[in-house]
């Protein structure tokens, strides 16, 4: 799928609203929302990933509001009614009858008042970390403390929203969105967005709104309070409240799959437990992985490399260490000696290999899946010694460093792996083969975003 199309509109004052379109299908405009760049964002692994996943079933909108991203950044109305404004100007421009709306945190009560102003427009609206009222948020006191730091300090102000956002980020995950986040605004339109943001109150429209709801809230969400979601899907006439754990705020932040699911499941008229929407999964269960991918479902027994891949595909765009693969995290970093092995011993693994290559090709060819288990399973063991004892170009080794030792094993046991997946799904086979990169480094980074449930 080709990436989002950028275009640009002008409001009767002039203001200049950068806005993208994506995907196919039905319409899903989404409000703005705090501080976005609409080039920047889609350079974020997990966000390209989060609306990569709606495009897929969807016609995406997204816009800068005017002061931020690529909309003109002069701004000097900081109301509610202007934020309003810009989204008829965006649903108008899109000249479509019927719409969705999903919002999340701040633009909700903009879309709720939308929403109540055009009763025949709206056939579905998604509310995530959503909150009616701006005195959700906090006191007074806590609103002119951030507005303050914001102000005086754009850089930590932009640290601490990262860090409410999502307190799980890593440390670089937490300075790349604080660099967005200061790419997207000056500090003093940033201190009027954030004040707007206390200020915004769509009370009084939520009970008007006609079409059907769904409030999703994370129990842990360090912006907006859970019960902010609980009261918001109360008032509203016709909602669905969905509690999920997790303390991310934005929904591409954390576990989004669920997040993804019910959204999905909501506009389409799916049933959350209804398989007809599957989308990318890597599972294990006890011995068993279930894989699923292009609609397609597979079942493989227990192996490493099955495991790494795992975890590659739950870190995507991101290079994990082999040798954290190989031992987990925390692993040491000191060399080890590693004993001279016997020569004749190392001809002997080499000629078992040999042997089990003929094996796996026969078992393949009669369809005897146990006898093929069986095999591989013995293939990957004897494979990962022999990576382990050897050198470059298969010489027998002295000594090695730790990081040595886990990049051969790393690397034999994924490409094992990836063997195993060929006989039952080719095609899932030549996508690893094609998006992961092994070293002592590894990294799974395909040419579009794949978002997998693992």
């Amino acid at each position: 799928m080709a990436d989002p199309v950028i275009r640009f509109c002008r409001l009767t004052d002039g203001t200049r609203i950068a806005y993208s379109t994506h995907g196919s299908g039905p319409l899903l405009v989404c409000p703005a929302w705090w501080v976005s760049h609409l080039e920047r964002d889609w350079k974020q692994p997990a966000f390209r990933a989060f609306f990569s996943t709606l495009a897929q079933h969807r016609t995406v909108v997204r816009y800068d509001r005017p002061g931020v991203g690529l909309s003109s950044r002069e701004r000097h109305d900081f109301t509610q009614e202007a934020e309003v404004g810009v989204l008829d100007a965006i649903a108008d421009l899109v000249a479509t009858p019927i719409l969705d709306l999903l919002a999340f945190s701040c633009a909700a009560p903009v879309a709720l008042t939308w929403a109540a102003a055009n009763p025949g427009r709206v056939q579905k609206l998604v509310l995530v970390g959503a909150y009616a009222c701006g005195s959700d948020l906090g006191a007074d006191n806590i609103r002119d403390a951030l507005v303050a730091l914001v102000e005086a300090s754009w850089g930590m102000g932009a640290a601490a929203i990262s860090r409410l956002f999502s307190p799980d980020l890593s440390s670089e995950d937490a300075r790349s969105f604080g660099r967005d986040q200061l790419a997207s605004t000056t500090a003093e339109t940033a201190a009027r967005l954030l004040g707007l943001s206390f200020a915004l109150d769509a009370r009084e429209a939520a009970a008007r709104v006609t079409c059907p709801a769904l409030v999703i809230h994370r129990k842990g969400d360090h912006t907006v309070r859970f019960d902010a979601g609980r009261d918001l899907a109360a008032d509203l006439p016709d909602a669905t409240f969905l509690p999920l754990p997790g303390s991310a705020h934005l929904p591409w932040l954390g576990d989004a799959e669920p997040i993804l699911s019910a959204i999905l499941s909501f506009l389409t008229d799916v049933p959350a437990a209804d398989g007809s929407v599957v989308r990318p999964s890597w599972k294990r269960s006890g011995d068993i992985w279930t894989i699923c991918f292009d609609q397609r479902t597979i079942h493989l027994k227990h192996a490493k490399g099955l495991a790494d891949l795992a975890t590659l595909l739950s870190r995507p765009g991101q290079s994990v260490e082999a040798l954290e693969l190989y031992a987990g995290p925390g692993a040491p970093r000191a060399s080890a000696a590693e004993p001279v092995v016997d020569r004749q011993a190392l001809a002997a693994y080499r000629s078992r290999l040999a042997e089990l290559a003929v094996e796996l090709d026969e078992a393949r060819q009669r369809g005897d899946l146990g006898c093929l288990d069986r095999v591989q399973e013995e293939h990957e063991v004897l494979l990962e010694h022999v990576a382990q004892i050897t050198g470059l170009g298969g010489r027998v080794r002295g000594m090695a460093s730790a990081e040595e030792r886990a990049r051969k094993a790393v690397s034999a046991r994924i490409r094992d792996a990836i063997g195993r997946v060929a006989v039952h799904h080719p095609e899932l086979a030549s996508h690893l083969a094609g998006a992961v990169s092994l070293g002592a480094t590894c990294i799974y980074q395909p040419d579009m975003p794949v978002f997998w449930s693992t």
